[in-house]
């Protein structure tokens, strides 16, 4: 008898399980890919998502020149009035080396990145900023 009660339930919770409806399944956030404006010596590229009242930023730099000693992939992520931000820097030291970095930032209204470079001689320049959102 209470074996029956129990395959019972189970039947009715697995009836009961697969008739949920689809907003109910697991939702995985799109995620956005972006270029960022380079410099000679330097490719930058990024990308992020938002999850509910936050979102998750990614920018990646890649060193392609012998005369660039440090390449830069900037974000900013802040709120309506630009006065709270979170930023991210990733910096590639050499010829050839990439570098990613990653943070999560509650301030989803405007995205904004940039890249820099220094070159060995010391002189940097600083690409034009562009606004993702």
């Amino acid at each position: 008898m209470l074996r029956r009660i129990s395959i019972l339930a189970a039947a009715g919770a697995m009836v009961a399980l697969s008739a949920l409806p689809a907003s109910a399944t697991v939702m995985h956030p799109k995620v956005h890919s972006f270029s960022i404006p380079g410099l000679p010596g330097l490719s930058a590229w990024g990308s992020y998502y938002k999850t509910g009242k936050s979102v998750s930023v990614t920018v990646c730099v890649k060193d392609t020149a012998k005369d660039i000693s440090l390449a830069t992939a900037i974000a900013i992520a802040s709120d309506k009035s630009y006065h709270h931000y979170k930023g991210v820097i990733a910096n590639a030291f050499g010829d050839g080396k990439h570098a990613c970095k990653t943070i999560t930032a509650k301030y989803t209204a405007h995205l904004s990145v940039s890249s820099a470079s220094v070159n060995n001689k010391d002189k940097a320049k600083l690409s034009k900023i562009k606004n993702i959102y």
